[in-house]
């Protein structure tokens, strides 16, 4: 827990918005004591009301008084959007309740004004098999934390050899395309508020992969030119896929260390495809492997109902003006449509 000001005996509320609202005064945080010296106000008003600890309110009422405003303008609307996100992402994103909350408490953090200085927002890995969602979180993360077209994607697989470091950073002086931008480093500069989703980092060159281990450690890198560029206000979010195997073998410890949180991400089951049970028989009954093996996912499901009903529905539908109604049936393991 927290310790209080000198002097006082009071407890403080482990909780961050204390020190954003704290800092929320911008003539105060200019002055390196002005966090303690709101949190010694705080403290003494509850040594006068008393009570047990300091909590939010205290804080934002020492901070209203310093600075003169109401307590009701210290970041209301950014606090309640703040505190929807993860119901906002987990209707986007289907049974991984694990790896939206490990994101949101990366974003939540930063906000408030507790992420280490220089640091990203968040590192997170996410691990695990195909169509369960990995790009899909990242997607849905960057449009509801960050904004529309606040995603940049990067297919780490197409980074393979070590001479495309080049692309991520941009080419040095002398070489071809030396004064274009990289990738990842122009990225960040016009949008430096966003998230980097890294995909299959796994199948990266170990200099691609020192290259990102210096951004997660520094929170910066060195473009093509010299020239340093931060990544501290974006979230990294990288992705593997479970067969390769355990990602701290493939990818190092001093890699995988780096990373606030490695998410085993969870298979899929029939309850999140959200396919219809009849459908999901008439696939099986007609030997459609779609519906067999966990490390599928939910892409495959897709693909077959499409493939085997909703394309050959819509050709019965074309030309036709008056309603149709379709009964699928399995006859010798093929999907047969009758109207």
């Amino acid at each position: 827990m927290p310790r209080s000001p000198a002097g006082s005996s009071a407890s403080t509320w482990p909780s961050p918005t204390p020190r954003r609202r704290s800092r929320s005064c911008a003539g105060c945080a200019r002055r390196s004591s002005s966090t303690t010296a709101i949190l010694d106000e705080a403290c003494a008003r509850l040594r006068r009301e008393g009570g047990p600890r300091v909590t939010a309110a205290e804080v934002g009422h020492a901070t209203a008084l310093r600075a003169g405003i109401a307590l009701s303008e210290l970041g209301t609307g950014e606090r309640a959007d703040l505190a929807g996100l993860e119901t906002r992402i987990a209707a986007r994103v289907i049974g991984q309740q694990a790896a939206i909350e490990a994101l949101c408490r990366c974003v939540v953090r930063s906000r408030l004004g507790f992420k280490p200085a220089g640091k990203p927002v968040g590192t997170i890995l996410l691990w695990g098999p195909s169509g369960v969602g990995k790009t899909a979180l990242a997607h849905a993360l960057a449009d509801e934390a960050f904004g529309a077209d606040s995603l940049l994607r990067i297919d780490l697989a197409e980074f393979s050899e070590g001479h495309q470091v080049a692309r991520l950073i941009g080419a040095p002086p002398g070489y071809i395309g030396h004064d274009g931008d990289g990738v990842l480093t122009g990225w960040l500069r016009t949008r430096p508020h966003s998230v980097v989703l890294l995909d299959e980092i796994d199948k990266a060159h170990p200099r691609v992969r020192e290259l990102l281990l210096g951004m997660f450690d520094a929170g910066r890198v060195a473009d093509g030119r010299g020239v340093q560029v931060t990544g501290e206000h974006a979230l990294f979010v990288a992705t593997g896929v479970s067969s390769a195997g355990d990602p701290r073998t493939l990818l190092g410890t001093e890699l995988t260390g780096r990373f606030d949180a490695i998410i085993a991400m969870r298979r899929l089951g029939p309850a999140e495809y959200r396919v219809d049970d009849a459908v999901l028989g008439l696939l099986a009954r007609a030997g459609g492997r779609e519906t067999d093996g966990p490390d599928l996912g939910a892409r495959p499901i897709r693909g077959a109902v499409e493939r085997t009903l909703v394309d050959p529905i819509a050709n019965l539908l074309l030309g036709r003006s008056a309603p149709l109604t379709v009964r699928a049936t399995v006859r010798d393991g093929m999907i047969q449509l009758v109207m």
